[in-house]
């Protein structure tokens, strides 16, 4: 695995990409997929002794569920936070061999869009 992400080569993001990638390319259906990307910060605080209190964060992994449809032959995806019910996810526009770029709209029809790059993901069982 390479150290410092953000000095990989073409070649070395298209390798890192090509587990999700591929997933997704062979999705068909209503077929689902999960992934891990990013991560939340949850704070924490502990009481010491003497009425202190030491605060602390933690970093945990934030997973994603993928979705495939399929309308008049035409693939596509949206993709979801693994435990949301209502909202929260977006669109697929596009998929490369490293990155997919995501879509939506909010109440007031503003686009929102963003460019999450495959090879920062992790494909999830």
């Amino acid at each position: 695995m390479i150290e410092d992400m953000t000095k990989m080569t073409y070649q070395q993001k298209i390798k890192a990409s090509k587990e999700v990638y591929k997933a997704m390319k062979a999705m068909e259906g209503e077929d689902k997929l999960y992934i891990q990307y990013g991560t939340n910060k949850q704070y924490s605080t502990m009481e010491i002794q003497d009425g202190r209190k030491k605060h602390s964060y933690t970093y945990v992994p934030k997973y994603y569920r993928i979705i495939c449809h399929t309308l008049d032959g035409t693939k596509g995806w949206s993709i979801y936070e693994k435990d949301s019910i209502l909202g929260r996810g977006m669109n697929v526009y596009s998929l490369t061999k490293t990155t997919m770029t995501l879509y939506s709209y909010d109440l007031f029809n503003n686009k929102t869009t963003y460019r999450l790059p495959l090879y920062l993901t992790k494909l999830i069982d």
